[in-house]
């Protein structure tokens, strides 16, 4: 993002770190992923807010690409970041470009720096062609795009139009209805091969498949450092991060938006674990980030892509201080299924996701796209728990406080009963007793 010369001269020592590192960058290379590892089942019902995808700050800046210090970001090409690094979201500043007077070639929208260094980028569809040549060839993979947009429309219509699949293939989220009913399944967007999502920050877009970000996505500010999440929220670009979920008619499945943690000055796995599981989560009634987005991709052992495959994999709960967790028996997704606990495994069956609703402290708890329920919606002790679509009542609204799990609706807590701490026990609602049984911890592989 190209907001002030002072942002750069702030990271002047960060824009040698490719020079410093390129030897272990070089190493990483040898290893890094052909693609993020899904977890266990893969996406399964997860939905597009229940993922965690890896995104590169300026994807476009980097010397293979054509840009030059210190102006760039990244040190492997945008096809490299895709292919080797496993990054799913890539953010690009875009202008329109001429020849100048006398020239006759036509005027194209191109990356690049302000209107000083924008010569230096590639064309807007040359990076384009990369991500749809991606898709292409990973069938099961979605990709998020976000536009750092000052280039006219005409030419962003005209880039996207030169490159062949790219229109089938973008994702339309006024089409989908995702105000009203949330957030397709991955998989759906699978199946429709509707994989690409792009957003920027002009609002006259849509019409050519472009949409507003502050209508589907938050993020912290773009200059937070390492353990920061503040919002971003008076420029236009973001609503303030504690925007909760809603529902629409009929209690219909919860909408949020998209959770952007901008993590530019992160390098460490302890740097992305602090900033988005302790400063982020606090700042954002407790979710996790759909999209972490970070310079210098690959650098430091492939810190970045391992802490988002651990965030897909491994976002779980478990109880009175034991390797057992909240879990799905028998990794299940019908109406129903009782939840339990069971040995930590970190599969699609512990890996839930909290959703804030209305800008209050209570949250629902998800797996496999359905909500932690009351059976019944009773109050009583003894309540068995369970999986059930969702569907904005309190019997699937919960609340983190003193490590219990406590229903408001109720005022009881989930509860493991008579503290047998067998894998395979299933779960109650119980009188909130302080206990180890009602000892919840959220936590990471």
């Amino acid at each position: 993002m190209n907001h002030t010369i002072g942002r750069w001269s702030r990271a002047v020592l960060g824009r040698f770190l490719p020079v410093l590192a390129l030897g272990g960058l070089l190493s990483a290379a040898l290893t890094a992923p052909a693609h993020a590892e899904l977890p266990g089942g893969g996406w399964g019902e997860r939905h597009l807010d229940e993922i965690t995808l890896l995104a590169s700050h300026n994807g476009y800046a980097n010397g293979p690409d054509g840009m030059s210090a210190p102006f760039t970001n990244q040190t492997y090409s945008l096809r490299d970041q895709l292919w080797n690094q496993g990054v799913r979201a890539t953010e690009l500043d875009v202008y329109d470009y001429d020849y100048g007077t006398g020239d006759d070639r036509p005027p194209f929208a191109r990356t690049g720096h302000g209107e000083v260094f924008r010569q230096w980028g590639r064309p807007l569809a040359d990076h384009l062609r990369t991500i749809v040549d991606f898709l292409n060839s990973n069938r099961q993979e979605v990709f998020v795009l976000t536009l750092e947009d000052y280039a006219s429309k005409d030419l962003l219509a005209k880039a996207f139009d030169s490159v062949p699949g790219a229109r089938s293939m973008m994702f339309d989220p006024r089409a989908w209805r995702v105000d009203s009913i949330g957030w397709p399944r991955v998989q759906d967007m699978v199946n429709t091969n509707q994989r690409l999502l792009v957003l920027s920050g002009k609002v006259d877009r849509e019409d050519i498949g472009i949409f507003p970000m502050r209508d589907w996505t938050i993020q912290n500010h773009y200059d937070n450092g390492i353990r920061q999440c503040t919002d971003r929220s008076g420029d236009g670009i973001s609503d303030p991060l504690n925007v909760g979920g809603r529902y629409g008619a009929s209690g219909q499945r919860a909408f949020q938006k998209l959770f952007i943690n901008n993590q530019f000055s992160s390098r460490t796995y302890d740097d992305f674990y602090q900033t988005a599981k302790t400063a982020c989560e606090s700042a954002t009634l407790g979710r996790m980030p759909n999209m972490i987005s970070t310079d210098w991709i690959g650098y430091d052992n492939q810190d970045a892509w391992r802490f988002v495959n651990d965030t897909d994999k491994g976002v779980g709960w478990n109880v009175g201080d034991r390797d057992l967790c909240l879990d799905v028996e028998g990794g299940r997704s019908d109406n129903g299924t009782p939840v339990q606990i069971y040995s930590c495994n970190w599969t699609n069956s512990q890996a839930w996701s909290r959703v804030p609703i209305l800008k209050q402290n209570v949250f629902e708890m998800r797996a496999f796209g359905k909500c932690l329920d009351v059976a019944g919606g009773s109050t009583a002790n003894g309540t068995r728990v369970q999986l059930y679509d969702c569907n904005g009542t309190g019997s699937q609204l919960w609340l983190h406080d003193n490590r219990a799990l406590r229903n408001p609706m109720s005022g009881k807590c989930l509860d493991v009963p008579s503290g047998d701490f067998s894998p395979g026990r299933d779960l109650q609602l119980y009188d909130c007793n302080g206990t180890p049984s009602q000892a919840w911890d959220w936590r990471m592989v």
